[in-house]
Formats: structure tokens, C-alpha cells, sequence
């Protein structure tokens, strides 16, 4: 079972939110998911807790608190690593942009434009490098 550190004070709360390089441990790395459990330390208690919600980062928090709202986006797999966080960003409340030229693809049995129409629908832009230089 994975452990991780918190504050004792934690330990006496009904929720306890892990953020920072917790999170990401939790879901980029150790791709824990709603449901799978983990064990809360703190000086020499500890506690099993059930993952209630699981987002693989904190940066929405981050990004808020300092007055943006848009995202724009590239990288690797667009239809799955960056269309889920084109997704998340614009559910989120984001004005939410895909660079499409500074993308690739999986592109599993249709998986690239089964992605492009699921953001599109969902009101993420499509937009081109030469737009943001």
C-alpha cells in the first residue's frame, strides 16, 4: 500500500486533499484512481483512506489564483493526454485552445478524430502555431 505524509491535523479531518507533487505522485505516476486506497501517516498514526476524487494536478488552484483564463496546449498523444486536458481545462471554465501543428497523435482506429470532435463539440478551439507567434 502506498503512504503518504500529512500533517497530524489531517488526520482528524473528515477529507483530507493532497495537492502538489502528492497529486501528481498519486495520479501521473502511481495512476491511482476514485476508489483505490492509500495510507495517511502522520507522527506514527496512521490511516486508510479511499481516494474520493483524483486529478493529476494542482495547477487549475494555481492558474486561478493568478488571474488567467485561458489555456493553450501541445504535446504528445492530442488525442488523449492533451484532449483530456483540453477537456478538463474548458469544464473547468478555462477558454481552452489545442495548437494542432504542435501535436501528434496515437491515432488508434480513429482515436485523433474521435478526439478533435469530442473537443470541438465540447467548444475547445482548434488553432494553428502561426496564430500565437
Amino acid at each position: 500500500m502506498h503512504r503518504f505524509f500529512v500533517s497530524p491535523e489531517a488526520l482528524r479531518a473528515d477529507r483530507v486533499t493532497l495537492t502538489g507533487a502528492q497529486a501528481r505522485q498519486i495520479a501521473s505516476v502511481l495512476r491511482l484512481r476514485t476508489g483505490d486506497e492509500i495510507a495517511l501517516v502522520a507522527d506514527g498514526a496512521e490511516a486508510v483512506v479511499a481516494l474520493e476524487t483524483v486529478r493529476p494536478t494542482s495547477v487549475i488552484a494555481v492558474v486561478r489564483e493568478r488571474g488567467f483564463t485561458r489555456v493553450t496546449l501541445c504535446g504528445l498523444a492530442t488525442d488523449f493526454c492533451v484532449a483530456w486536458t483540453a477537456l478538463d481545462a474548458h469544464k473547468l471554465g478555462f477558454d481552452a485552445a489545442v495548437i494542432d501543428d504542435a501535436c501528434r497523435a496515437i491515432d488508434m482506429q480513429g482515436s485523433l478524430a474521435a478526439a478533435w470532435e469530442k473537443m470541438k463539440k465540447a467548444g475547445v478551439k482548434r488553432i494553428p502555431s502561426a496564430d500565437i507567434v
